[in-house]
């Protein structure tokens, strides 16, 4: 993950302080579990990543695992869905 650059590239979004902070925890956990970002966006576009991240209410009533290598208190579909939207953010700064 290009972590310097984008910090600068939220900063010129106008993402404050305690934004920048989370996004920035989820997405080095991700790394943590995952490897590097960047590598997974050549690979596939997130495309792999975004899917293990995946889980809906339906799997939720189903009573499905968790799909993903993240250990997860709380509420799964939630926690997950907040993963997936800072991955796309960075999916954003890749992008531009």
């Amino acid at each position: 993950m290009r972590e310097e650059a984008f910090r600068a590239w939220l900063a010129t979004r106008n993402v404050d302080a305690g934004t920048l902070s989370t996004r920035m925890s989820y997405l080095r956990r991700l790394v943590a579990h995952y490897g590097d970002l960047d590598a997974a966006w050549a690979a596939d576009g997130f495309r792999q990543l975004t899917a293990e991240l995946s889980y809906s209410t339906e799997d939720r009533r189903a009573g499905r695992p968790n799909p993903s290598r993240l250990d997860i208190s709380g509420d799964l579909c939630n926690n997950l869905s907040s993963y997936r939207s800072h991955l796309n953010s960075y999916r954003q700064f890749v992008d531009a």
